[in-house]
């Protein structure tokens, strides 16, 4: 399974979680198997930036990268 965690920092398992999904900076990607930490990895958010579809271009780049769960602090109401 794999999991992103919304983030305004580059920290691996030390990242806090974001309160924001589609202008989250990064996702931290951690790869789950068993109930082990298989892989932790970090991209950056397209939409973090973006002037508008910012949650749209955050969720394209999760479904390309094959993500199962999505955790953020807060989703807002087009994301």
């Amino acid at each position: 399974m794999r999991i992103a965690f919304a983030s305004e920092e580059d920290n691996g398992l030390d990242s806090i979680v974001s309160r924001k999904f589609g202008r989250a900076t990064y996702f931290i990607m951690v790869d789950v198997e068993g109930g082990n930490v298989k892989s932790v990895r970090t991209i950056k958010n397209p939409g973090a930036y973006a002037s508008g579809g910012a949650a749209i271009r955050a969720v394209q780049e999760l479904i390309n990268n094959n993500v199962d769960v999505v955790v953020a602090g807060g989703f807002g109401p087009n994301a």
